[in-house]
């Protein structure tokens, strides 16, 4: 877990990298631009290759981030499955026991390296980026329709970023809680079908009709 956290640091890190190089290079075009034959083709090396050492890093770090967050979720998931096969004797009385431990430990490993991955990279990148948000909002002085706020810009982005996570996790509650309800639901009328004609055979073409 330790080394999850230190690589998805370092990947927000070379974020702020490339940040900086953006800066640095739409600088260098506007220059450019601006007074046409000031800069000699020499002056753009420097910046290719800064793009191309950050680049590299960020696919070694993401593919490093991406290993260890898999190797680290299957070894979760592998833990759960050994868990629940140790309390086998009181599972197996539980219609589909088997099928039931494999997917839920499968759809739990999934939504927590989903859903975890995402938040700490996010929590991480707003760590990073705040104190560059603080620099550059000491220019805005002011915000529409409230007036003058110091470091505006860090107290909207905050506020945005509250209420977005609210708005989204409010409107997806229904929309991933019913497919669930309705799947368990569907799986236990089917294996309530099945023990009608008689323990494991299957449905005949009149169960069909």
């Amino acid at each position: 877990m330790m080394v999850i956290i230190g690589v998805t640091w370092y990947r927000v890190r070379v974020n702020v990298q490339l940040n900086e190089w953006l800066g640095s290079f739409y600088n260098l075009i506007q220059k450019a631009l601006e007074t046409p034959g000031a800069l000699a083709p020499d002056a753009y090396f420097p910046q290719a290759w800064t793009f191309g050492r950050i680049g590299a890093t960020f696919v070694v770090v993401a593919v490093l981030l991406s290993f260890f967050t898999k190797h680290w979720i299957f070894r979760w998931r592998q833990a759960m499955n050994d868990f629940y096969i140790s309390h086998w004797a009181r599972l197996r009385r539980i219609e589909g026991a088997s099928q039931r431990v494999q997917d839920d430990a499968k759809r739990f490993a999934s939504i927590l390296e989903s859903l975890g991955s995402f938040f700490l990279g996010s929590l991480m990148t707003v760590t990073a980026f705040l104190p560059i948000l603080w620099q550059l909002s000491e220019v805005v002085t002011a915000l529409p329709w409230i007036g003058a706020v110091a470091h505006g810009l860090v107290y909207v982005a905050i506020l945005f970023a509250l209420l977005g996570t609210a708005g989204l996790a409010l409107a997806g509650w229904d929309q991933a809680a019913g497919p669930r309800i309705q799947q368990s639901d569907g799986r236990g009328r089917l294996s309530q079908g099945v023990g009608l004609r008689g323990g494991s055979r299957r449905p005949g073409p009149a169960a069909d009709r």
